[in-house]
């Protein structure tokens, strides 16, 4: 590779490295779930009638899989399970900076809703398999919930 192409490389890998970490840094709201490493987002949004919960998570994982995600969230005594809309699903990530962008979205369930207002959510689970021929399990463990915040982004 020639010095010309490495430098083109290196400046696009700045660039794309920075404009990422401006994303992340434009999040301004409060976090809802979130571990010792990474930090999650829950939001809604409705297009023609259908509803979605938008999930965005901040952190060192990098997710790159065509097998969807599926959140598992566990109250004291009972848990709800939801999976993505989306089986592909790939994180914008920074190999610089170690840190990406997770996004993907769930169909809105209002039983899930009814859940989450009987049910105090005491961990959430994500898990996946990473990759598309040798699938790596991925299990990733929210133990901080913000169910006040959790519900109001819902209703």
């Amino acid at each position: 590779m020639s010095l010309f192409s490495r430098l083109v490389i290196k400046d696009a890998t700045a660039t794309y490295d920075k404009i990422l970490l401006e994303k992340i840094n434009k999040i301004s709201e409060t976090a809802v779930f979130c571990n010792q490493f990474s930090k999650g987002y829950v939001s809604t949004s409705e297009l023609a009638g259908f509803r979605s919960i938008e999930i965005r998570i901040i952190g060192p994982d990098e997710i790159k899989t065509i097998s969807g995600v599926h959140m598992k969230f566990i109250a004291e005594k009972d848990e709800f399970n939801l999976v993505s809309e989306s089986d592909t699903i790939k994180t914008d990530y920074s190999n610089l900076s170690q840190i990406g962008i997770t996004k993907f979205d769930i169909d809105f369930d209002p039983e899930f809703f009814k859940f989450l207002k009987s049910n105090p959510i005491q961990k959430i689970v994500l898990q996946t398999k990473n990759g598309q021929i040798l699938k790596q399990a991925i299990t990733i463990d929210f133990t901080e919930v913000n169910n006040k915040i959790l519900l109001r982004q819902l209703s």
